[in-house]
């Protein structure tokens, strides 16, 4: 059909069609995101598409050496507080 959209899999490849179960992902700040499909957000170019929890494991596993240390974040998170 003319207009629509095709979302893969970032892992394995599958494309979408009318499932459920699917996720995305991306990273923020240092800080791995992961949330239920949303084909709005899905079309923003930091976002990756998942066809089911397993390749979020994968993903994380791939993230982890990209992510903040603990000591990276402290002062952010002390920001946070203050503001509460």
């Amino acid at each position: 059909m003319a207009g629509e959209l095709l979302f893969r899999c970032a892992v394995c490849g599958i494309e979408k069609k009318e499932t459920n179960g699917w996720l995305m992902s991306w990273v923020k700040d240092g800080v791995v995101c992961f949330a239920h499909f949303d084909g709005r957000i899905a079309l923003e170019s930091h976002v990756t598409c998942l066809c089911g929890e397993a390749h979020c494991h994968t993903v994380l596993s791939q993230a982890l050496p990209q992510i903040s240390k603990p000591e990276d974040l402290t002062e952010e998170i002390e920001m946070e507080r203050e503001e509460k």
